[in-house]
């Protein structure tokens, strides 16, 4: 099967997840899934719900990210996509070793989802500097796939490590630590 018919029914089944799950969990939702499939939906028509207020949320930086990977039956598996983290362990037949997906697996996917690149491995991971305003909405259209799943559970988020932020922002600026002479 050619890329471009993986990448149709990839969306296809994508948007049918996200019509059902609005009808659902929103049982006010006019949204019809011709007008989802087709893409008429907005960006502001993608509904998220939010981490309740009253818990702490999770958050995990990239290097303990890459360890929730499923090489053990123990280990869950986890995908990111735009900062936020998806436990898909449910679905380890689809993104467990060796499986179609698990090139998303470990790592923050948004370039991959947003460019519809579902080759094993997505070697822009975490780019989006590069993605289109079409590509990233197309990024939270998977966000909220991920989301509102029945199988897949929202984790938390992914955060910068801030010993990497702080060497980041060392490198962009090298006059950071010296004092003035003012």
């Amino acid at each position: 099967m050619s890329n471009m018919y993986k990448v149709v029914l990839a969306r296809f089944f994508r948007d049918l997840s996200r019509y059902k799950a609005r009808r659902r969990l929103f049982s006010n939702s006019d949204t019809s899934l011709i007008h989802i499939v087709l893409g008429k939906d907005r960006a502001e028509e993608i509904q998220l719900t939010s981490v309740s207020p009253e818990t702490e949320e999770f958050t995990m930086t990239t290097q303990q990210l890459v360890e929730m990977n499923g090489l053990t039956d123990e280990t869950p598996i986890y995908v990111s996509i735009l900062d936020r983290i998806y436990d898909v362990s449910a679905g380890r037949h689809m993104y467990g070793p060796g499986k179609n997906y698990y090139g998303f697996v470990g790592k923050d996917s948004t370039y991959c989802y947003g460019t519809a690149n579902f080759n094993a491995h997505c070697d822009k991971a975490g780019s989006r500097s590069d993605l289109t305003d079409a590509q990233l909405v197309d990024a939270y259209k998977w966000v909220e796939f991920y989301h509102n799943h029945d199988k897949y559970k929202y984790v938390g988020r992914l955060v910068a490590d801030p010993v990497d932020r702080a060497v980041e922002d060392a490198l962009r600026n090298p006059n950071l630590g010296e004092k003035s002479d003012t």
